[in-house]
């Protein structure tokens, strides 16, 4: 039940769930608001439609788009909380406002006390100038922020900022009656968050054909001749930040993990990297944080495998003392990205990560020759790279990946140094691990805001892809190999303009969008790139200075905007990378002189080198041989996109470590996210720790099963689920379709519904008490119950054999044939049993129902109510 009074509010991503699922920002940001201010706030999920979905809502209006969990319209929420990760995603925020039918301008919107505020967040927030100008209207020189799309934009770690400014309306009541007042306060009290009416962003026309370049960012109050741009807020000591209490999910329940963040920033100075430094200082939490943090979260999950969060976790200059500890407590660190050199010096590390399959061997090695990567300050040199090449085939990983950039200043030269450095890689992988593949990932160039390539002039993306298309086809024709592209031409030109422009492409966007018609679902056609590039021209869109050199003097449309380094350090920086010259790392030894990029203070200002080299030549782990471990097969009902296996299998484990081997067939063959409840499992932990299960005995064809503990060969020897795929029908409590099943009269429906699904049978209408509820706990009681079956006994088997109506509560209950027919017109069901349904045999008496003459049917356990003799259908109706 939710409280009216509580402040609602909606985390909101601006592409479809499935492209995130494996994301967890917006998780966290729920998960931190709910945590911090319990009841008092209701937060809930919006994924951007799919296409279909989207289509089907536009078609009727923008009627029906309700949230994730508690389906309640999203116009009715009061704050729109959208987390951005890139930029073309940001088309679909004019969409966005349009399923909230609220006005696309902040004048309009802060006027209105039942449109919620939209604010943004996430690492795009640099970027993000291109949503904040005026969608329509005149063409003038100044833009004063009072047309944004967004009202309020939240900069650095949200730990800070976000709950101050909820507890700011929490203890302001009447705060919808002056919201542009209050923004503007919150701007100027709680750091990093920009208010865009704060600034006026000044144009002027330049050079022979016009153009509209921003000339001046001045503050709207007038009070200060000098720019004071916002700060964004970070947290210095993050032992203490909020800890992410959930889980993320791959595509089944056996790839699940727990994130644990180990550091916050990166040591590193890429000159192209937008994260590397706006998220800076570079900050670690200490091993003992990390381990007892990963302690709570598998008693509280029941998963033992955790994700060790940061951008090189081999930076962290106590990880192998955080694996370490993880495995002597039976717990399993999962690992993303490296650096080449960091890997060189902890081979240990890497290949106990990869026995227990927590490596995907990912390596970020950039430029594609010395000089690139140089220009790219990656500060790797050809020894290492060669060195790399040398080692990296020596443990034998399934797979090795590894990510280029792209510059479009790639000669002949960088050209040879990298089929050398690739015929190396090829010939060492025949010689130490022929059945390894390579993946190869191409990403071209985008100069981005608040880096030191934002003074560098664009990349022509001709001859990008020319590039591209010459590496892809060089390697792309080895075996074994894979060579892609991150992002197809077309949209990389239209990202590189909106990582440049500002305000003055908003109108631009807006006319894709919402006049074009374009959604972003990662793919753009001719009709609507011509139509974006044609626009941006129309608007003056500064294309000389996008493609020149800029300097100290050029303002850039995220003046406004500061995250830590300041603009001297990153024109000092790109100064370095024009002369194809390393920026030293920021982590270092405390007698190395720091970089002075302007981001660090207090204690964050130096860390030292803790000696990856030798930590990793004491690293030593005992891995458990398997030979206490045991396998069981459990089930476990999991609740509609609520519970998690893991947590319900733990107890049954007594707290024990276990895998998670194969799912069932519901996750299987059937959409989990309509259809939910009975799941079984089969795990591997430790002998004697779980207790005992139930598994249909593979000897028998009718009704049974016996108990099985882990110390029974049987479930021993059980490798897999094949048993469930004997199971042809299921039993559940089903929501149907209104397009076949009409609200109202729920018994005149059902009987249409019977008769048209089961058009060769004759059906029988009574009543009963079905004892087989009585016995469920899962089940509302046993208050009576509306029957529809075949009354003619055939020995065939009906599309939906039963439907049952609970006469006090009016839920729905059917048995159904694992169909497509059927599984279309049912949009959720919450699967109580799984059902075999025979094959009638006249020679076979067991085939046969000897109660009621229906082919025999039975589900993978034995219910007390149930003799051996009778079906399914018998022991559910008597």
């Amino acid at each position: 039940m939710i409280d009216d009074r509580a402040l609602k509010i909606l985390v909101t991503r601006l592409t479809p769930e499935k492209t995130v699922s494996l994301s967890f920002s917006h998780k966290f940001i729920l998960d931190l608001l709910e945590r911090r201010f319990n009841k008092s706030v209701f937060v809930d999920y919006f994924f951007f439609p799919e296409y279909k979905k989207f289509i089907s809502l536009k078609n009727n209006k923008f009627q029906g788009a309700v949230s994730q969990k508690a389906g309640i319209d999203i116009s009715l929420f009061d704050i729109i909380a959208v987390s951005n990760s890139f930029q073309l995603e940001l088309f679909n925020l004019f969409h966005l406002i349009s399923i909230l039918k609220a006005p696309f301008k902040l004048k309009d919107r802060l006027k209105d006390e039942k449109v919620p505020l939209i604010i943004a967040g996430g690492v795009n927030t640099p970027s993000i100038a291109a949503v904040t100008g005026a969608p329509e209207g005149t063409e003038g020189m100044t833009d004063d922020g009072s047309s944004s799309l967004i009202d309020a934009i939240f900069m650095g770690e949200a730990e800070t900022n976000l709950p101050a400014f909820i507890q700011t309306l929490l203890n302001n009541p009447d705060w919808k009656k002056n919201k542009y007042e209050l923004l503007g306060k919150a701007s100027q009290s709680i750091a990093g968050v920009y208010f865009p009416p704060a600034y006026i962003h000044r144009f002027e026309r330049t050079g022979p054909d016009g153009e509209n370049a921003l000339a001046a960012i001045l503050a709207a109050d007038g009070k200060d001749s000098q720019l004071k741009p916002v700060r964004s807020s970070y947290i210095e000591n993050i032992d203490t930040v909020h800890e992410f209490n959930g889980a993320i999910f791959d595509d089944s329940p056996n790839g699940a993990t727990v994130p644990v963040e180990i550091s916050r920033g990166c040591a590193s100075m890429c000159s192209f990297c937008k994260e590397g430094y706006t998220q800076k200082p570079y900050r670690e939490k200490s091993a003992d944080e990390v381990v007892k943090i990963c302690g709570r979260l598998r008693d509280k999950t029941g998963i033992s495998r955790f994700n060790l969060y940061s951008y090189n976790f081999s930076d962290h200059s106590h990880i192998h003392e955080i694996v370490k500890g993880l495995a002597e407590r039976s717990m399993e660190a999962e690992v993303k990205s490296q650096r080449a050199d960091t890997a060189l010096k902890t081979p240990k590390l890497l290949s106990y990560l990869q026995s227990i399959g927590s490596a995907s061997p990912t390596f970020a090695i950039e430029g594609i020759s010395g000089r690139l990567r140089s220009y790219l300050s990656k500060n790797l040199d050809q020894a290492t790279i060669n060195s790399f090449a040398d080692s990296v085939f020596m443990t034998k990983p399934r797979q090795i990946k590894l990510f280029f950039i792209i510059t479009g200043l790639e000669n002949e030269s960088d050209l040879a140094e990298f089929n050398d450095f690739f015929t190396r890689l090829v010939k060492n992988r025949k010689n130490f691990s022929p059945s390894t593949s390579i993946v190869i990932s191409l990403m071209p160039l985008v100069p981005c805001q608040k880096t030191p390539l934002m003074f560098a002039p664009a990349p022509d993306g001709e001859r990008v892809y020319k590039i591209i298309d010459k590496i892809s086809k060089t390697a792309g024709g080895c075996e074994k190999t894979v060579v892609r592209s991150s992002i197809g031409r077309k949209l990389y030109e239209i990202t590189a303009i909106m990582e440049y422009g500002g305000r003055e492409i908003t109108r631009c966007l807006y006319d894709l969008a919402i006049n074009g018609g374009f959604v972003y679902y990662e793919d753009i056609d001719d009709k609507a790139y011509n139509r974006f590039i044609q626009s941006v021209k129309k608007a003056g869109f500064a294309f000389s200075k996008f493609y020149g050199e800029k300097d100290m003097k050029t303002v850039f449309n995220s003046d406004d905007r500061e995250y830590g380094v300041t603009k001297i350090f990153l024109y000092k920086a790109w100064i370095s990378a024009k002369n194809f010259k390393d920026m030293p790392r920021c982590l270092r030894n405390s007698a190395d002189k720091c970089c002075g990029c302007g981001a660090c203070c207090g204690e964050t200002a130096v860390y030292k080198n803790a000696g990856a080299e030798k930590n990793d030549r004491d690293f030593n782990i005992k891995r458990d041989s398997g030979a206490n471990k045991k396998r069981s097969v459990l089930s476990v009902f999991i609740g509609d996109k609520i519970d998690i296996p893991h947590g319900l299998i733990s107890p049954l484990m007594n707290g024990s470590p276990f895998k998670i081997l194969e799912d069932s067939i519901s996750k299987l063959s059937l959409n989990p996210n309509s259809f939910y409840g009975k799941n079984y499992y089969l795990i591997e932990c430790p002998e004697g720790s779980a207790k005992p299960s139930k598994m249909p005995d593979k000897n028998k064809k009718a009704a049974g099963g016996e108990a099985l503990t882990l110390n029974n060969p049987a479930v021993n020897d059980y490798k897999s689920f094949d048993f469930l795929l004997e199971y042809n029908y299921i039993f559940a409590r089903v929501n149907f379709d209104p397009r076949f099943f009409k609200p109202g009269d729920t018994g005149k429906s059902a009987a249409t519904l019977f008769s048209r699904l089961n058009p060769k049978f004759k059906p029988a209408k009574f009543k009963s008490d079905c004892t087989y509820f009585k016995e469920n706990r899962r089940a509302s009681g046993a208050a009576g119950f509306t029957c529809l079956t075949n009354a003619d006994g055939l020995k065939k088997r009906p599309a939906m054999p039963v439907i049952l109506i609970d006469n006090e509560t009016s839920a729905i209950y059917a048995l159904f044939k694992l169909d497509k027919e059927i599984l279309d017109i049912i949009a959720g069901a919450e699967i109580l049993e799984y059902v075999k349904f025979y094959d009638y045999n006249v020679k076979d008496p067991q085939t046969i129902c000897g109660k009621c003459g229906r082919v025999m049917s039975h589900t993978p356990e034995t219910f007390k109510s149930f003799s051996s003799s009778e079906c399914f259908v018998c022991g559910l109706l008597s």
